[in-house]
């Protein structure tokens, strides 16, 4: 097959990916169809010598592998977005250095942006870190950039209502998915936790407000999930029991000062 029928293909899959309603089930045959083809794409070879040629069948791959981001995202799919990413992010890393007449991709910020924000919504920190600080500094001011740095900051202070407030403005729509997710496991999560530490009790609609929930149904559901009493219109938090037998407070106070003792003969 051709570069110009690959390049066809690519075309009718991205105008597939982009209508209003996709059809997914389509999109991703069509997406399987182009990944077999690009095996034929010569740069793959070690030795390539770099060409106009190569040059255009890389940035075919790359567009290719970042709207199978861009799938996975509207397919709700973790896993498949962690593989696109992994091998996209080798156009962006890599095959920029060893090419170095390769344009750079208008969508690739975008994407490593969403990726962050996936890192954040499933609170794997550190990785969060380490793929921030393959960003260029000064590319840290970029609208998609700057999102989930934004987002991890809030977070991090408990800033919660300020988190609320910035992922209702996304840079683009593919951000929504793992938005919601954000706040409808790990921020509501951490808030419940804040409050059964903070209160013993609270108003049923207090409670939902915090938690951000618009309906009562919803919000009792969650209380129930957290084993939180509902009595009336008030909901009480379950409070930790006292572990006592578990952390011996004297008997490791009596161990520590014996090691002193034992240590001051010592010296």
């Amino acid at each position: 097959m051709s570069l110009e029928e690959i390049n066809s293909q690519f075309l009718q899959f991205k105008a597939a990916l982009e209508r209003p309603s996709p059809d997914l089930s389509q999109c991703a045959a069509m997406l399987s169809h182009l990944k077999i083809a690009m095996t034929q794409f010569s740069f793959l070879v070690p030795s390539v010598t770099p060409s106009p040629t190569v040059l255009k069948e890389i940035v075919l791959a790359r567009e290719i592998l970042e709207h199978a981001v861009l799938l996975s995202v509207k397919q709700r799919d973790m896993n498949a977005f962690a593989r696109h990413i992994a091998q996209v992010k080798t156009y962006y890393f890599d095959t920029s250095r060893t090419f170095k007449d390769l344009p750079p991709s208008s969508r690739q910020y975008t994407i490593l942006g969403l990726n962050l924000l996936r890192l954040l919504a499933l609170n794997r920190i550190a990785e969060f870190h380490t793929e921030l600080e393959l960003i260029p500094l000064d590319k840290h001011e970029n609208v998609f950039i700057q999102l989930p740095v934004q987002l991890e900051q809030y977070i991090m202070e408990g800033a919660y209502n300020k988190v609320y407030r910035a992922a209702k403005d996304v840079p683009h729509e593919s951000y929504s998915f793992f938005i919601e997710y954000l706040m409808e496991t790990r921020l509501k999560d951490e808030i419940a936790e804040c409050s059964e530490k903070s209160y013993a009790s609270l108003s049923a609609k207090e409670g939902a407000r915090l938690l951000n929930f618009t309906q009562p149904a919803p919000f009792l559901n969650y209380a129930a999930e957290r084993g939180w009493q509902v009595k009336g219109d008030e909901v009480s938090f379950k409070k930790e029991e006292a572990r006592e037998a578990a952390v011996p407070s004297m008997t490791v106070i009596g161990q520590t000062l014996a090691y002193a003792k034992e240590l001051e003969r010592i010296v």
